[in-house]
């Protein structure tokens, strides 16, 4: 991105718009605050926040669980959430505010989504999405379906999605950001 003088795109893993769809809280913290819940006796689910992924989002249980953090600096801003019980998760993939595709990725595969809910939350989105991104839904045990987490498009993973779609939205969302970085 440097080398193209694009400006590389703030992560914002759950914007604003979508907070109705999560369906649990989730905060900003950082490493201390959570060292302060998890003496408290919380259980925590927490991920980095930053563009560098420093390490794997996971629920931590007790100040043991900081072990799986050592070494990431004290600084790293965290998103933090209650803990909830996902029985599905699924990845859909959008292209110019249309889903392209569904993936399930983790979880009990017969379990649905409610098609209706997500593509509500990707009207309620589409204001300040990128032009191509993934959206992670799952199913809680509650079998209420919620959003996981938002993606930006440009360098995301493929879970089972076929070719096709996934390099539409590769270089839809690659357009975007060069379009950008040569305009005026």
């Amino acid at each position: 991105m440097k080398l193209l003088g694009i400006e590389p795109p703030v992560t914002d893993d759950f914007p604003f718009s979508l907070e109705p769809y999560l369906h649990r809280k989730v905060w900003r913290s950082s490493i201390p605050q959570l060292e302060t819940l998890l003496l408290s006796g919380r259980e925590i689910f927490a991920k980095p926040a930053g563009r560098r992924k420093q390490f794997t989002g996971r629920v931590f249980s007790s100040p043991d669980d900081l072990r799986h953090i050592y070494g990431v600096s004290r600084q790293e801003p965290l998103w933090c959430s209650e803990v909830v019980r996902w029985t599905a998760e699924y990845r859909v993939y959008v292209v110019d505010h249309l889903p392209l595709a569904v993936a399930h990725y983790n979880g009990d595969e017969r379990v649905s989504l409610d098609m209706d809910m997500v593509q509500t939350a990707l009207s309620a989105y589409t204001s300040t999405a990128p032009a191509a991104y993934g959206i992670d839904f799952g199913v809680l045990d509650t079998g209420q379906t919620a959003l996981v987490e938002a993606n930006d498009g440009y360098a995301l993973g493929a879970y089972q999605v076929d070719s096709e779609s996934y390099a539409t939205l590769l270089y839809t969302r690659w357009k975007q950001l060069l379009e950008k970085a040569q305009s005026p």
